[in-house]
């Protein structure tokens, strides 16, 4: 005897409503914690330069001021990096802002938000889908996990080279000419912009094979070799004496780099791994099958992307363990990463995958994060409030340069006398 159920009517409302006030729940939570960040992050703008900012003060800005700089000069290089794109937006904020600071704080967070929208769009198939998904995404796209690059003007950078490498993923697996030229101008934004852009072109390969179309991916490729080439100068960056390699210790590096939404923990970048594979497989088997999907590839090649940046930092601060301000583009990985398995998953997931942003998005926003901002917020002040009281004694530049430079007091000297910066 077959067994059936009467549906009552209250039961349609439950399918359908339930679902619905899942991913509800997920967008209120996501804009409050956004809405939060955008709020700190205006609330906590330093005028005072930090760290690297003096260098570009000192190496590019009074010789602009003198009439010595030339525009090659844009493309010269701070530490391993090229940081053109960084370098126009420091300009600007000078020259138009007086280096308040506001400015480059207002383009990262507009950054991030550009680049969590091209992942809602590659994730989704219609324009209500892609809001939907750009909503559930955005508390966690600023979150405060990442608030040493919400803090400072110089780390505009971390930001401005996930959305160029995400318009150059998209373009190639779009594939028509009109995108292609697209992507390569965003290629060369993503090399000039951090050093990790240089290893952009292992994700264009993985788009290639993925859509099974190299017509696209082998003119990219030659541009990238010509701009990685120029990059180097011709020549492989030194090492250093804090780079290393140890196949357990790397591995960690790079788990906890991946986890640092999460606290850095390695079992979080391991989860993170295992859906990011778990997605390349079924990726992969479904390409084989003709079942291609470009949108998905795009995404996947975002999210290995970040997974070259973690193991390329992995090496670089061997001797130091990863920090913070790396924290974007571990955010920028599990966007790419979640967006994809929500895209495979299909409209039926969506609840569960709404669910599972609304953790993150919590955890990855967690008081600690803001007490940390506060905390270097307070420092940053006082040594603001010393240097307008005249005091240039180490202990005070410390706060805001962690190894004073020889030209430091003599930059802050002619900052203050242009009264621009913390000195207007």
């Amino acid at each position: 005897m077959a067994w059936s159920r009467v549906v009552q009517p209250d039961d349609f409302a439950t399918v359908r409503i339930g679902p619905a006030l899942t991913v509800a729940a997920a967008i209120g939570v996501s804009l409050w914690f956004a809405i939060s960040s955008f709020r700190l992050g205006l609330e906590l703008i330093e005028p005072l330069p930090y760290f690297d900012q003096w260098t570009f003060i000192h190496d590019d800005y009074f010789r602009y001021l003198d009439g010595s700089y030339r525009w090659t000069d844009l493309f010269a290089r701070h530490n391993e990096h090229r940081i053109f794109t960084t370098r126009l937006v420091l300009f600007a904020d000078a020259v138009f802002s007086h280096m308040h600071g506001v400015m480059p704080i207002l383009f990262i967070y507009a950054t991030l938000a550009l680049t969590a929208a091209g992942i809602a769009a590659l994730c989704a198939d219609t324009g209500r889908r892609a809001v939907i998904v750009f909503l559930a995404a955005l508390g966690f796209a600023w979150s405060t996990s990442q608030w040493p690059n919400l803090a400072s003007a110089f780390q505009v950078q971390m930001s401005f080279v996930h959305l160029f490498a995400l318009v150059a993923l998209a373009g190639l697996s779009a594939g028509s000419t009109v995108a292609l030229c697209i992507a390569a101008v965003a290629d060369f934004l993503a090399v000039f912009s951090l050093g990790s852009g240089i290893f952009l072109i292992f994700p264009l390969g993985l788009v290639a094979v993925l859509n099974r179309s190299y017509r696209g991916f082998v003119p990219l490729a030659l541009f990238h070799l010509a701009l990685t080439i120029i990059y180097l100068g011709g020549a492989w960056p030194a090492s250093d004496e804090i780079y290393g390699f140890a196949p357990l210790r790397s591995l960690t590096l790079m788990l906890e780099c991946i986890g640092l939404p999460f606290g850095g923990a390695a079992t979080a970048g391991a989860v993170g791994l295992l859906a990011f594979a778990a997605m390349l497989t079924l990726a992969v088997r479904r390409s084989a099958a003709g079942a291609r999907d470009g949108r998905a590839a795009a995404l996947l090649g975002v999210a290995a992307f970040a997974l070259i940046e973690a193991a390329v930092v992995a090496y670089t601060r061997f001797e130091y363990g990863v920090g913070a301000r790396y924290a974007t583009a571990a955010v920028v990985f599990w966007l790419a990463t979640m967006a994809a398995a929500w895209r495979m998953a299909g409209d039926r997931f969506t609840p569960a995958m709404a669910l599972v942003a609304c953790t993150l998005t919590f955890v990855a926003n967690r008081p600690v994060y803001e007490d940390d901002w506060r905390q270097y917020f307070a420092s940053m002040e006082q040594a603001r409030h010393d240097l307008l009281g005249g005091d240039l004694s180490g202990d005070s530049l410390g706060r805001f340069f962690i190894d004073p430079q020889p030209y430091l007091p003599e930059a802050i000297r002619r900052l203050a006398s242009l009264h621009v910066g913390p000195f207007e």
